[in-house]
């Protein structure tokens, strides 16, 4: 939570020229910020500084024009600080002050450099005429100014209280600590990621609450990212002292950043959230309960032992949930390859689910080859999502600069429009394909 202040650069010059490049930039009481970050930062996204003019805290020019409060062009003098804000706490040794009397100080300074003295005299009558106008004769500017100190001391104390109200004082049921296989990702790669939660002493959890992993850019906005799921041990069945430890393979998403990002994990059910704790613990209990436990790195596409895959023949088209979430129904057979070969071992990864409720509890069976070589095969029993992890050594890629491309075969389809339901779809489905990935070893 920031203090009331502003950040100024060529605030109330030495001469009237010196602004003519130069910014103010204020930063008002209320706005949540972190070290790096300053509250309503003036934005891109037109021509010029900003673009946000267009806040409840706009004051008219007399161009005709609006901007932002605080943000003050180099041609504004604003003489005498008459703008009616708070000018300080500018560090945290300073109280709280209003600029207004030191600024008229400063710009009458400016003036008697600038102006000849007949055009000073005028100047001078025009700003004592806005003080008396707005309530500033001597006679009260030193009791304002007073009254004003305590009036922004108390709401600093009530803003750092309002802060500090925010931190979360409920006893942590767990501690969780989280680790990568490898911190350093590329689009649509796989990571495993292993959780761990070590159960308070005295910690009694009613009910079964989902782990919610959310991928945090350094910005603080979230990422397609997630890895949500129940662990491996249901916590309904936790103990106090007791440790859950498990790992999950997660797919990076093809999305358009490159750069650091922050892993959050916390637990929920509904709009419910446990407070937990972290190793080490963090400086503030987050009053989200969304706790960070790691950092990633996500570098270009064209870095690392990526080998790229092709969808070939026998594939439905590709479908879209949100703005990353991609699946492609199979027909009876599908091939996908390399286009190069690797002439390395290498590891297939392949996500994939179905519609056993299609096939009256015989479950399909699933058959994977490369070239002419069965690689590997698998019932399709649940409606869960399964991960096969296939090892190919580099012969089985074959000689040939072309590499042998893969098969994936179900020993039966299905027809959606055939089964109860009233759907329209009559494509041939086989199994739905979520990721595919040749990772080199």
């Amino acid at each position: 939570m920031t203090s009331a202040g502003v950040i100024t650069s060529g605030a109330c010059p030495g001469r009237v020229r010196a602004r003519q490049d130069s910014l103010d930039v204020g930063m008002w009481a209320g706005n949540d910020v972190d070290g790096h970050q300053l509250a309503h930062t003036t934005r891109g996204g037109r021509a010029g500084v900003g673009g946000g003019f267009d806040r409840a805290h706009v004051a008219a020019y007399e161009d005709g024009h609006v901007a932002r409060a605080d943000v003050l062009f180099t041609d504004d003098l604003h003489v005498g600080g008459l703008d009616h804000r708070i000018g300080g706490l500018d560090g945290t040794d300073e109280a709280a002050r209003f600029d207004h009397a030191e600024c008229v100080c400063r710009h009458e300074n400016v003036v008697k450099k600038t102006l000849s003295p007949k055009r000073v005299k005028r100047r001078k009558a025009n700003i004592l005429n806005s003080m008396q106008q707005y309530g500033y004769d001597h006679s009260r500017v030193s009791l304002r100014r007073a009254v004003f100190k305590r009036l922004a001391a108390v709401l600093v104390l009530l803003a750092c209280a309002a802060g500090c109200s925010q931190q979360d004082s409920a006893l942590p049921v767990a501690t969780v600590t989280f680790s990568p296989s490898k911190t350093r990702l590329t689009p649509g790669s796989p990571v495993d990621f292993t959780y761990q939660f070590d159960v308070a002493e005295g910690a009694k959890i009613d009910g079964d609450y989902r782990v919610f992993v959310q991928v945090i850019d350094r910005d603080g906005h979230g990422t397609s990212w997630n890895d949500d799921h129940f662990p491996a041990v249901a916590t309904s069945q936790w103990k106090p002292g007791q440790t859950v430890k498990y790992s999950r393979t997660s797919f990076v998403p093809v999305i358009p950043y490159v750069g650091d990002v922050s892993v959050e994990v916390g637990l929920y059910k509904g709009q419910e959230r446990l407070p937990l704790t972290t190793q080490p613990p963090p400086e503030k209990m987050p009053s989200s309960r969304a706790y960070k436990v790691g950092t990633l790195q996500l570098a270009p596409a064209t870095e690392g032992q990526n080998l790229f895959v092709i969808r070939r023949t026998g594939w439905n088209q590709a479908e879209y949930e949100g703005a990353n979430v991609e699946w492609t129904w199979t027909r009876k057979a599908a091939v996908f390859g390399l286009e190069t070969n690797p002439r390395r071992d290498a590891t297939l990864y392949l996500q994939l689910d179905a519609k056993p409720e299609a096939f009256a509890g015989t479950p399909q069976q699933v058959t994977v080859s490369l070239g002419s070589q069965v690689i590997d095969q698998f019932a399709v029993d649940t409606a869960d999502l399964i991960l096969r992890k296939i090892p190919v050594s580099a012969a089985q890629f074959g000689t040939g600069d072309t590499p042998e491309q893969f098969r994936l075969e179900v020993d039966r389809t299905f027809i959606p429009a055939n089964l109860p339901g009233g759907s329209k779809d009559t494509r041939e489905l086989g199994v739905r394909v979520l990721h595919y990935f040749v990772e080199a070893r």
